[in-house]
This record gives C-alpha cells, structure tokens and sequence, in this order.
C-alpha cells in the first residue's frame, strides 16, 4: 500500500505587542495582549442564554470589575482569578437550575450536587491564590498583595515560619535518645531476655 505522507505543518507567526500594561489591573500582566485574552475568557464562562442586551452588557462589566477587585498582580495571578470567576459562575447556575420549580428529583439532586463541587473548587481556587501571595500582612493589618517567594513567604515582609525542619536534626548530636535509638534498644533487650530465658530452661531440663 503506498504510504500516505501528511502534510508540512505551516509556521506560526506571533506578533507580540506592546508591554504596556494598561490593563494590567484585570489580567497581572504587561502585556495587555494576555489581558485582553484572560478578560474574554472570564466574560465566555457566562450564562447569557436568557440574558437580554442591557442584563449581557451588565454581566460582562461585573465580571471584568470582579477581576480588577481581585486584583492580580502577575499572570498566574491573573488565571487562577478568572478561573474563579468562571466556577463561581458554573456552580451560581447549577444552583439556580436546582431551585427550578418544574425541576424533577433526580434533576435537584444532580444540579445541587454539581453546585457543590463547583463551590469546593471555589474554595481550592482561593486557598491556591493566597498560598501564591502569602500570608503576610503589612503594618495597617491588611494582606500584603506581593506575589511569595518559592517558599511562600512574602520577600518584604516574611510571613509565617515554616517551622524547624522536620526530623529535629538541630537537636540531633549523637543520636541516643532518638525513637529510633530507642525502639531498637528496647527491641534488643527484650531478645536478650528471650535468650536468658530459653538458656534458663535449656539448663533446667538437661540437670
């Protein structure tokens, strides 16, 4: 059979934009290209189905105003808020399906049980976003909206100690009194006995 050969595939060209960051406040980035994208992400995830012209111009303002609330200060930033909004949306829809009043049992139960997967994802979604910002506050109380370092503290102003390492090696000097040390003393121990006392009852039969 003669062998099908598929065709070249063509070069993409990419214009990359001006770094300006003019909508930097919706989507963390300097490009506004990634802006823009993340922004018409956000607005897609809407249910407009029975929205009319005025409801539609509204919903897509909020959500555009609900990015700039969250306030993303890089492109991570910027993805986790607009998958926020989305799941936010998904789960607000699943839960109004489910209060339906010609909505069947079966229907409620899935939609609500749906709604409430969406919200734990909500919740997945916010703990990731101040995990990547830290937990560190500045000195009028509020949280520091700096992105953290690798070890998720804030570079300017620490935030929480991740605590002594694990394991207690600062304490460690020769290891005696370890659990470790001393599971296995006590181990020894009891097959020492183990052994005086077959030795004592080894002795016992043979006299």
């Amino acid at each position: 059979m003669p062998q099908k050969h598929s065709k070249p595939t063509k070069g993409v060209t990419l214009t990359i934009g001006p770094r300006k960051g003019a909508l930097k406040d919706i989507g963390g980035s300097q490009s506004d290209h990634w802006n823009n994208t993340l922004a018409n992400q956000a607005v897609s995830s809407l249910w407009t189905v029975h929205s009319d012209d005025a409801t539609l111009a509204r919903q897509r303002n909020a959500t555009v105003e609900a990015l700039i609330g969250i306030g993303p200060k890089d492109e991570l930033e910027g993805m986790i808020a607009a998958q926020l909004l989305a799941a936010h949306n998904a789960a607000m829809e699943c839960y109004r399906r489910a209060m339906i009043g010609e909505q069947t049992f079966e229907g409620r139960r899935e939609n609500l049980s749906q709604g409430s997967k969406l919200s734990r994802t909500c919740d997945s979604l916010l703990e990731a976003l101040n995990r990547h910002r830290g937990k560190a506050r500045t000195r009028s109380g509020k949280r520091c909206q700096s992105p953290a370092m690798p070890n998720g503290r804030c570079r300017m102003h620490g935030g929480p100690s991740p605590g002594a390492p694990k394991g207690n090696k600062n304490a460690l000097k020769h290891g005696r009194y370890t659990a470790e040390a001393i599971s296995n003393r006590r181990r020894i121990l009891g097959q020492l006995r183990a052994a005086k006392a077959l030795l004592r009852f080894t002795t016992g039969a043979l006299g």
